[in-house]
């Protein structure tokens, strides 16, 4: 009989996909499968939505009653099936359709080899499902940033399905051993959003443990081609100095906060004639690591009326 998996599915403001992605999910070939909805205070209808759209089995719908960010919202999740009988937690996002078969083969490598503690598989955009958005990853501490590797290419240019050793894992998808979990934590909710995959990636590398990709397991994932939000990059430039504060030391710590410190404060003075709402929250993000501000920070709900203007 197949372990048990715990599917966390974040929703915020978007019941369409989440609906979709869940569906999906209740398709696929992998059984036994609990997956549990985690609105995280969308302060809407969403819950009743729910019921009525997908079935209620092996469905759990939890109510965080406030925005806690991707970490804090996907944390409350995982604390909630955290001491069930369970082998693996699976953390997905919601703007995803997975392959009827995508999870055999992320429970195959994890059971095959205990020292991977995550593994993740194929990602492509959706509806261009030939189109590679995640296919590996890598993470360059000089930079603070982690790169997901053949982002653009074709499915074709895949060399091998064969599994991959890591050092990123996008927190799109996200198969890991629960008591492996249970002793290195779950995400930093420090970081709200943005940069916490990067953490915990880097936590787990730590530990002594392994991350893989594994082609042979394939999700789409309905992500924009757009340029970043004032939101985004917000977060970004505060948490990757926060990362970088927190995870490296000596020289190596200095040169990625002054590289960062450096590139934003160049984009920024173009912005100041360009985009001034990148300008503003380039500058609060740089703000708010020095004075500490971290969680939720400047305000999701801020940002987003500054983006609408």
């Amino acid at each position: 009989m197949n372990p048990l998996v715990a599917v966390i599915v974040l929703n915020y403001k978007n019941t369409k996909d989440t609906i979709e992605c869940v569906l999906s999910l209740q398709a696929c070939t992998y059984k036994p499968l609990h997956i549990v909805i985690v609105d995280n205070g969308s302060g809407d209808d969403c819950e009743s939505i729910f019921r009525n759209s997908v079935s209620a089995e092996n469905v759990e719908i939890l109510q965080t009653g406030k925005n806690l960010g991707f970490a804090g919202g996907n944390n409350y999740g995982f604390n909630h099936v955290r001491s069930q009988e369970l082998s693996y937690i699976l953390f997905i996002n919601n703007d995803t359709i997975v392959e009827p078969g995508f999870l055999e083969p992320l429970v195959e490598a994890l059971q095959q080899n205990t020292t991977i503690a995550c593994a993740t598989g194929l990602i492509c955009y959706f509806p261009e499902k030939e189109t590679i958005w995640y296919g590996g990853g890598t993470w360059s501490p000089l930079r603070t940033s982690s790169y997901t590797r053949l982002q653009g290419r074709s499915v074709s240019s895949l060399k091998s399905k064969k599994i991959e050793y890591v050092s990123f894992v996008s927190g799109c998808l996200m198969l890991i051993n629960k008591e492996v979990l249970n002793l290195v934590g779950g995400f930093n909710e420090q970081f709200f959003m943005y940069v916490e995959d990067t953490e915990l990636s880097i936590r787990l590398l730590s530990h002594g443990y392994r991350l893989a990709f594994v082609p042979a397991s394939c999700i789409y994932h309905k992500i924009i081609h757009r340029n970043t939000s004032s939101i985004a990059l917000y977060y970004n430039i505060r948490n990757r100095l926060l990362l970088a504060s927190s995870i490296l030391h000596g020289w190596r710590k200095i040169f990625a906060i002054l590289y960062v410190l450096f590139t934003t404060n160049i984009k920024m003075f173009l912005w100041i004639f360009t985009r001034r709402n990148f300008a503003i929250a380039a500058w609060k993000g740089i703000r708010d690591y020095f004075i500490g501000k971290f969680y939720e920070g400047e305000g999701i709900v801020k940002m987003e009326m500054r983006d609408d203007k």
